[in-house]
């Protein structure tokens, strides 16, 4: 299967993709938006973001719980 990559689309795309990283509490670095751009490349906009959200979920809920855990570590001591 061949895709045709359009580089003014794939640019605004990479926008919008740190964008959305960033307002989730996350640093977009290079090699994470590559991978959700590859993503894109597939899937379109809509369903990379709707990517780029689950992944910021899990990563922000599992920050939290590491937070709460360390909590729970110090004050039992």
């Amino acid at each position: 299967m061949d895709i045709e990559v359009i580089m003014n689309h794939r640019v605004r795309a990479e926008g919008i993709i740190s964008n959305a990283l960033r307002d989730t509490g996350i640093n977009p670095t290079s090699p994470l938006v590559e991978e959700f751009l590859s993503f894109y490349d597939y899937n379109g906009l809509n369903e990379t973001l709707n990517n780029v959200y689950r992944y910021a979920n899990k990563v922000t809920n599992r920050l939290e719980d590491q937070l709460h855990l360390q909590f729970q570590l110090v004050s039992h001591r």
